[in-house]
Parts: C-alpha cells; structure tokens; sequence
C-alpha cells in the first residue's frame, strides 16, 4: 500500500502498533493547549500519526509526531497522506495504519527534516520560534520550498514576504561583509570600487558623504527588517 514502505517495515510496524498506541497516549489531551501538544509531541505524546523519512523506520530520529486533526487543518498534502493511510480496505474494515513513509518510493526523496519539523511548528503553534533570529535568506528559501511542496499557504506567503525584505535589504552585502569582518575596521567604510575617471576631492567627499549615508540607511532598514521577522515568526 502506498506510504506503508517494503514488506518488512509493514509487518514490523504492524507489531508495534500497540506499542505506539501505549507510548502516544495523553489523558485529557483537549485541555493542552497546541503549543503544550506540540512540546509533547517531540517524545510521542498526545500524538496518533508518525512520518518516517528516508524509509528508516528501526531508527526513531527519523520518525515525526503529528496528531492528524493538527496538521491535516493546515495542510492539504499531509492531510490526502494520512487520509490515504487511515483507509477501508476491501472487506469495509478500518485499517490501522499509523505512519507514512516520506522517502524516494513515495516521492519524497531526502527531505530536509528540520525544515519539514520547523512546519509542523507552525502548523501547532502558528508560529517558527525555531527558526534562528539571524537565519539567513538562503535558510528561509529552504523553508519556503518545504512549506510550498506540502501546501502551507500562510507559511509560503509569509516565508515569500520574508525573503522579498531580506533580499531588498541586503544591499550590496559583500561590501557590508567587509565592514563586519575587517579587524582593523576603526569606522572607515570599506567602499565598493568605483568606475570611470577620477574625481576631483569635492566630488569624492561628496561620494564619500552619500555613501556612508546609505551605509546607514542600509542598517536602519535591515535592523527593523530583521526586527519584523522576529516579531511574526
């Protein structure tokens, strides 16, 4: 059956199945709140659905936590999944399956796992506190590429607005790199070099003026960029 991997990882997922239903079990699991569900989630608890990556289901750091009504409300792709997973069979009776392989047999080969946790995040919490305050433009595509493939709309569109205000505030970043990483930087700015003839010294300190304004300007709106992100995410 689709997701359920090779025939050894359905019989012995098969026999563990009361194990998981003993280790995942929550009494009074409506009065958590989902940020309570999600911290619980990580070790099992209060969950009823797993995603196994890579196909290593005899390795449970590659196993994911879900309760199903969670995710499935906010994402089309993982909620088809696990619908197809929790299907009748023939005969008319439940089938019991509660766990889905995301691996190359399945279409989902070498997902990024903490990409795909820090959705799940957001599908609990509404919120990515996981993600770094200081994650860099190429960290948020990341996100937004895991986000688009399983079809977290608020996420992508949030991840997409991100990444826009990253990519305007960085301006010219290899000349701002030099700035930071120059040890013997007294407050000099390193300038980006120029073309053409050379100027006279009212022109140049006129230049140098615009340029260390801009170099403000720069830091201002990142500094209040990066403060937005923090505040949403």
């Amino acid at each position: 059956m689709a997701y359920g991997g090779c025939e050894l990882a359905s019989r012995v997922l098969h026999h563990y199945k009361k194990i998981f239903d003993l280790e995942t079990s929550l009494e009074n699991a409506d009065s958590y709140s989902l940020q309570e569900l999600f911290n619980l989630s990580h070790k099992g608890r209060g969950t009823d659905f797993v995603f196994i990556f890579n196909g290593e289901f005899n390795n449970k750091n590659m196993w994911i936590y879900v309760k199903e009504s969670v995710v499935a409300a906010g994402s089309e792709v993982l909620a088809k999944i696990m619908k197809t997973r929790r299907a009748q069979d023939i005969s008319g009776r439940a089938v019991e399956n509660y766990y889905a392989m995301l691996d190359e047999s399945t279409g989902y080969r070498d997902l990024d796992m903490v990409q795909f946790k820090r959705m799940i995040e957001y599908l609990y919490t509404g919120k990515v506190e996981s993600l770094p305050d200081d994650a860099s433009y190429e960290e948020l595509c990341k996100l937004s590429t895991m986000t688009s493939l399983f079809l977290v709309r608020p996420l992508v569109a949030c991840c997409q607005k991100k990444s826009m205000m990253m990519r305007r505030g960085l301006v010219r970043p290899e000349v701002e790199a030099m700035n930071e990483k120059n040890p013997g930087n007294s407050g000099e700015i390193v300038r980006a070099p120029e073309s053409g003839k050379a100027l006279g010294w009212k022109a140049k300190l006129k230049q140098e003026i615009l340029a260390q304004v801009k170099q403000e300007v720069v830091e201002q709106l990142r500094d209040e960029m990066l403060a937005e992100i923090r505040a949403e995410f």
